[in-house]
């Protein structure tokens, strides 16, 4: 039977972290956490949910390509990864749907399944609703692979991005499921709130948005570097050129959050599937 693993790289992200981690622990039969030096109240969520959840396990990391070794190990075995950012908000009963699809083996012949997104540039908690755009046609934020179809993966620089990977045979990097091919937003039981424009740390000022990510921060050598410490020290959060440009296609959509910030929590015993 397959195994659904998380893995988070994180940095300042104590705004929506708990719920993050709430909406997917029912989902997964195992939560690494890898956190590239989290300044704010981060820190303290990830020590509750560590001593509370027996899936969640928390490393900190000196670089981001510390977070693709956690699970670089999984080629080749029956695990499906699972790519989540601290600012990934995913709807829990779709998970719940979709889990058991995944362990009655309904996707085992793809690569990789992407889903819904939307990038969200408003979040008002007192209408219970989100504004921002779709993906697609913006680029859309979903990770979930299936390492199964591969021998190995070395060489990312974080998690799921970029390096060399090597196909088992009948795979390949086109066997994609696209669920946004086949359901409406309302209907995907594998569909984000991508907080991208919206504020995610207590750090951060109200009028933030775009904050590049981990990786981001990472790279573009010294010059960046520079640059990057010489906006810190103007006390403004440097903004992010590549969420701009791929997260901010088409037009505007409000959607219903509900679905994303229900009080229960959906849970199941490791290895287990959903009814």
């Amino acid at each position: 039977m397959p195994h659904i693993i998380a893995i988070l790289l994180i940095r300042n992200e104590d705004r929506f972290l708990d719920r993050v981690l709430r909406n997917i622990e029912g989902f997964c039969d195992r939560i690494i956490v890898t956190d590239n030096g989290s300044r704010d109240r981060t820190q303290e969520i990830l020590h509750h949910w560590q001593q509370s959840c027996p899936i969640v396990e928390c490393h900190s990391i000196a670089h981001p390509s510390e977070s693709h070794q956690r699970i670089a190990g999984f080629a080749g075995t029956d695990t499906w990864v699972f790519g989540v950012d601290g600012d990934e908000l995913y709807d829990p009963h779709g998970l719940a749907r979709l889990r058991n699809d995944i362990l009655a083996g309904r996707y085992a012949a793809n690569w990789r399944l992407v889903g819904h997104t939307l990038h969200c540039e408003a979040f008002d908690e007192s209408t219970s609703t989100a504004t921002g755009f779709m993906g697609p046609p913006s680029r859309t934020a979903t990770k979930l692979f299936n390492f199964a179809a591969i021998e190995s993966w070395q060489g990312c620089a974080q998690r799921l991005h970029g390096g060399d990977v090597k196909f088992k045979q009948g795979f390949s990097e086109t066997r994609h499921y696209r669920t946004f091919e086949h359901t409406s937003w309302d209907q995907s039981d594998f569909r984000c709130l991508h907080m991208a424009f919206v504020r995610r740390s207590s750090l951060q000022g109200q009028q933030d948005t775009a904050r590049p990510n981990v990786s981001e921060s990472w790279a573009g050598g010294w010059r960046t570097g520079l640059r990057r410490i010489t906006t810190l020290i103007s006390g403004k959060t440097p903004c992010s050129n590549y969420k701009q440009e791929s997260y901010r296609q088409g037009d505007r959509t409000s959607v219903d959050t509900r679905p994303f910030f229900t009080p229960d929590r959906v849970a199941t015993p490791p290895g287990g599937p959903i009814q």
